[in-house]
């Protein structure tokens, strides 16, 4: 959050600051959705004691206040009826209809000093007003007039024109605009997919949504910008209208077939993602979050949780940093929709407060506890059951939320993980899907057995090839630069290597590491003709990301002598500067075998080999 808990905590602060501040920190909360501790902050002063430029905004939070049933509704009804038409009308619109005063509604609906797009706000706002109270077929035909809204998103993208849906799928536009946050598109594209019109469709959004469409259409277009020479004039379809089109064919918007299914891989344990707060902006409000404090304490420790929150704060991560059983994800959950749905699809379930997980766990049929609040959200239907929608979905109130509802779920969830099949290892046969990953204890050894391999085929980046004998060869800088020094530090390791992230059955995951290090092998010239290479010893650390990301990886485990080794990391400044203890160094190394032993006993393709006795066709022979 934005506002400092000093500030909205404490009455006599905010009583001693000047109006600007008061404002201000009043401004923050409305923007945070914390309308509860706003209408606490206006109740601190009269009305008469305020400047008269102060007012206007005064009056607009009370009305806000009152759209999600806070504050004096009564007051707000009187002034909603007294202020100027002019006035934030498709908010007051909003709450008149809320506070069922349809007598305002309808003088602001049908005023003369709105035009067009201004009647359409009344219109989408009426729309979703019927949805919430279970009234679809009003509710989606006042929800279409949406896309010629100004107080909406911004959703048909220049320059289309709307295409209205109707039954016949025939008369269909091939353009679709996803539209809105993650949960509507996500809900949107699997009432699209379970249509069959529209595999070879030209999709437009946001980019973060590209490599979902991709994968899950694969005969589609994907833009995020049109041309105007190419599509002006041309009708696209919102891709929430495809909800429309469900409800009056089957009078549900229940998910028959998901997007894709649970997996479990060859190093995976069973975790549970979780989620405490949802929405954005206004829209998050307190009813949709539980802090963060009273959450941990629903959670039975025997099991072990992946963070889904996206914003995590500081104060939250220091929280969470005293329970090594919870992992935060190495990725941003925002920047990619895929990478985010590849992690729930991992997961044995999800527990969340409503938002975009819900959507995201319910299109892979994953388990979720769906904990729902008091206002919820027109999708769930009259009785708020998530379940209405997703079959996968179990839906407890948040005020019957307990420690026994979340242990009793999650034994069920985690055992069905139990139950899934593991993913079985595709093999092959190309070059590019095969890296040859050597690692061991850090020594020189490691560097001298790299330099073997490349004279004898393997690839590497050309700087590398050309760098002195006296120096390491890791066979790509961007590799260890971004990647493996940037998620050492994000478990809290040096990029020495000499601390320990968690076990390895502890990392959290990161799906997107293929792509990122296929990205950083591209911009270094890697033409993916010919077997790869990377060595590092601090692969021992990370080695089950890279064993999820390359499954046909061959690894390369250097046998060396423990004592030598400690007596070669005396002789670098980096850990001497440390320790210059040779039992310091012993104990480090004794313990960096043991996390070797981890990769050794798994079932990664394993070569341990000496660098001493490596022959050119050996090594000829393991390049093939």
């Amino acid at each position: 959050m934005k506002i400092k808990n000093s500030i909205h905590i404490n009455p006599h602060y905010f009583k001693e600051s000047s109006w600007d501040q008061r404002f201000e920190i009043m401004e923050d909360l409305f923007q945070e959705g914390q309308f509860s501790i706003l209408w606490s902050k206006l109740q601190t002063f009269q009305e008469a004691d305020l400047p008269q430029a102060r007012r206007p905004r005064y009056y607009f939070y009370i009305l806000s206040c009152a759209v999600y049933g806070i504050g004096d509704l009564l007051k707000a009804k009187h002034l909603n009826r007294q202020l100027n038409f002019r006035f934030h009308p498709t908010m007051r619109y909003r709450l008149s209809l809320r506070l069922k005063d349809f007598v305002t509604a309808n003088r602001l609906r049908h005023s003369h000093v709105f035009n067009e797009n201004e009647r359409a706000d009344f219109c989408h706002t009426l729309g979703l007003h019927c949805l919430a109270k279970g009234k679809f077929k009003f509710g989606f035909h006042f929800y279409q007039e949406r896309y010629k809204a100004i107080n909406t998103p911004k959703s048909l993208m220049s320059p289309l024109k709307y295409h209205y849906l109707t039954s016949d799928s025939k008369l269909d536009s091939n353009i679709i605009v996803l539209e809105q946050g993650m949960g509507e598109v996500l809900i949107s594209l699997l009432h699209i997919k379970s249509s069959g019109n529209h595999e070879k469709s030209t999709f437009c959004g946001m980019a973060k949504y590209s490599r979902m469409v991709k994968r899950y259409f694969p005969n589609a277009t994907y833009l995020t910008r049109l041309k105007i020479s190419e599509f002006e004039n041309k009708e696209g379809i919102l891709a929430v209208d495809f909800l429309k089109r469900s409800w009056e064919q089957k009078h549900t918007l229940s998910i028959e077939v998901p997007l894709d299914q649970p997996i479990r891989t060859r190093h995976s344990k069973p975790k549970i993602g979780i989620c405490w707060r949802g929405g954005a902006g206004q829209n998050r409000r307190e009813e949709r979050h539980i802090p963060l404090k009273y959450f941990l304490e629903f959670l039975p420790n025997e099991n072990d949780y992946i963070v889904l929150q996206y914003d995590t704060t500081e104060e939250e991560k220091q929280l969470l940093e005293k329970h090594p059983n919870i992992q935060i994800p190495l990725v941003d959950l925002t920047n990619d929709a895929l990478v985010t749905f590849d992690i729930i699809r991992e997961l044995a379930g999800v527990i969340s407060v409503a938002g975009a997980n819900w959507h995201l766990a319910g299109s892979a049929n994953i388990p979720f506890l769906a904990i729902m609040h008091e206002h919820s959200h027109w999708l769930w239907g009259k009785n708020s059951d998530a379940n209405s929608v997703y079959p996968s979905a179990t839906t407890i109130r948040k005020i019957d939320l307990s420690f026994d509802v979340v242990n009793r779920w999650a034994f069920t969830a985690i055992s069905m993980w139990h139950s899934r099949s593991v993913e079985a290892c595709i093999s092959s046969h190309k070059a590019c899907e095969r890296p040859i990953f050597i690692t061991g204890l850090p020594s020189k050894a490691l560097s001298q057995t790299m330099k073997k391999f490349v004279e004898n085929g393997l690839w590497i980046n050309n700087k590398a090839k050309n760098l002195s004998s006296e120096n390491e060869i890791y066979g790509s800088e961007i590799i260890r630069k971004r990647l493996v020094f940037n998620i050492l530090n994000k478990l809290g390791v040096s990029e020495e290597g000499h601390t320990f992230p968690a076990a390895s059955d502890q990392i959290p995951p990161f799906p997107w590491l293929r792509f990122q290090i296929e990205k950083a092998l591209h911009e270094e010239g890697y033409d993916r003709n010919t077997r790869w290479g990377y060595q590092d010893f601090r692969l021992v650390l990370l080695w089950p990301l890279l064993a999820r990301a390359y499954p046909n990886a061959t690894w390369i485990i250097v046998r060396q002598d423990i004592q030598k080794v400690g007596l070669e990391l005396l002789e670098k400044p980096a850990y001497t500067k440390q320790s210059t203890s040779y039992e310091y160094w012993s104990m480090y190394l004794r313990v960096f075998n043991d996390r070797l032993l981890s990769l050794k006993n798994s079932q990664e393709e394993i070569v341990e080999l000496s660098n001493e006795d490596l022959s050119s066709t050996y090594i000829r022979t393991l390049l093939r």
